[in-house]
C-alpha cells in the first residue's frame, strides 16, 4: 500500500467534489492501492474497505515518533 503524495490529496478532492458520497472512500484508495481497478475497489465489503481507509489515515496523521517503518 503507496502513502498518498500532496499530490495525491489534492487530485482525491478535486474528483470527490463532483462525485456521490459513497464514491469517496473508493477515490482515496485508487492511489494507495494502484494494482486494483476502480470496480474491485468499489466492490469491496464495508468492513475491508474501512480497514484500508484506516490505515491511510494513520499513515497521514500518525506521529512519526510513535510509529514504527513499515
Amino acid at each position: 500500500m503507496r502513502t498518498l503524495t500532496s499530490a495525491d490529496i489534492v487530485r482525491v478532492w478535486e474528483q470527490g467534489l463532483q462525485q456521490p458520497r459513497w464514491r469517496l472512500g473508493g477515490l482515496v484508495l485508487a492511489p494507495v492501492l494502484p494494482e486494483r481497478t476502480t470496480q474491485e475497489l468499489l466492490s469491496l465489503q464495508l468492513g475491508a474497505r474501512n480497514e484500508y481507509l484506516f490505515a491511510v489515515q494513520r499513515r497521514l496523521f500518525a506521529d512519526p515518533s510513535t510509529t514504527a517503518c513499515s
